[in-house]
């Protein structure tokens, strides 16, 4: 069988995805998957993956000559059955599960489809529970005996090895309400130096704007900051004891290399959003207008108490405890079924 797996959306969206790609190999040995990206970059998170034997981009803002010979390719492959991630809009959906012709479309927005051919199903998912139980839920609807398994990601060895232990710093994210204070990541970095930990600095180019406007130097930490590409990245955060950081798409390329993180949270709901691993911790401080990401409430917000309210020795506490005594910081760690 052809199967068909729609991504389509950012970095940890893609990540978090990857378990559906092993579940559909181990429950069809025989299996050819095919995956959907939004852009060319992204293609690298699944290069390495022996799973993965097409990724197509479907780049709306492409010229239609470019977005309409993708499309007729997909179709050229004739897959039986195309699973829709639960984060496309309902009109992309619709517009990918007819375009893409596949013999059968799962997905959780396939209302209106659904009343007009059979060749449509939709499931439907609890909004509570995290995003990959929740894609993994629509992969049901095609037969509930495919396993499930958690994220995770194929990557080189590091370039750039070190005989110390290792803490990531991942200092940015995608929106101001997720992002911690470089001044923050300098003190906890500047703890763990002292404690005889060799310090890497993650992120992309506007990270590292962000850290040379801030003025601060160290010769002795490593700074890959927009440096490396997005595979390269991973790479380094296996180097890692463990990676601290926002809510950000490196976060959940860290814990899908195997390696324990430490997020902290702010305006999104860690339950939901946190990378899925056995491994992954995150740190938040409840404050009453909490958990607002997506709606009016966060874009109207001027002073982010939830994320400014995250204070360095509340962060250092756990990450040591996470390094060293685990068992103290259950609370904080995501629960997988």
């Amino acid at each position: 069988m052809k199967y068909l797996l729609e991504i389509h959306h950012g970095i940890g969206d893609i990540v978090q995805y990857t378990g559906l790609i092993r579940s559909v190999k181990t429950y069809d040995t025989e299996a050819f998957v095919g995956i959907v990206v939004n852009k060319e970059s992204y293609k690298m998170l699944l290069a390495l993956d022996r799973n993965v034997d097409c990724i197509h981009v479907i780049d709306f803002s492409r010229e239609r000559k470019k977005l309409l010979k993708e499309i007729l390719n997909i179709r050229k492959h004739k897959y039986d059955y195309m699973v829709c991630s639960i984060h496309s809009r309902q009109l992309s959906m619709e517009f990918m599960a007819v375009a893409f012709g596949a013999k059968m479309t799962v997905g959780s927005k396939l209302d209106r489809l659904c009343k007009i051919r059979k060749k449509y199903k939709k499931v439907t998912v609890n909004d509570n529970d995290h995003v990959v139980k929740q894609n993994n839920d629509v992969l049901q609807g095609i037969d509930t005996r495919i396993p499930v398994f958690e994220p995770y990601l194929n990557c080189p060895i590091p370039p750039f090895p070190t005989d110390k232990k290792t803490i990531g710093l991942c200092i940015g994210t995608s929106s101001p309400q997720k992002t911690w204070a470089i001044k923050n990541y300098i003190a906890v970095g500047e703890h763990f130096e002292k404690m005889g930990y060799s310090i890497l600095l993650l992120g992309g180019k506007k990270e590292a704007e962000q850290y040379d406007a801030s003025g601060y130097k160290n010769d002795k930490w490593i700074n890959i900051l927009g440096k490396t590409d997005l595979i390269e990245s991973a790479s380094e955060c296996s180097l890692c004891e463990l990676v601290i950081g926002g809510d950000t798409g490196l976060m959940h390329m860290a814990a899908a290399v195997g390696i324990r993180t430490l997020t902290l949270f702010s305006c999104s709901e860690p339950t939901t959003h946190a990378p899925y691993s056995r491994s992954s911790y995150y740190y938040y401080i409840p404050t009453a207008c909490q958990f607002c990401f997506g709606t009016k409430k966060m874009k109207e917000c001027k002073d982010y108490k939830c994320l400014n309210s995250i204070d360095v020795n509340g962060v250092v506490t756990i990450a040591e405890n996470i390094l060293y005594n685990p068992e103290l910081v259950r609370k904080n760690k995501l629960k997988l079924e």
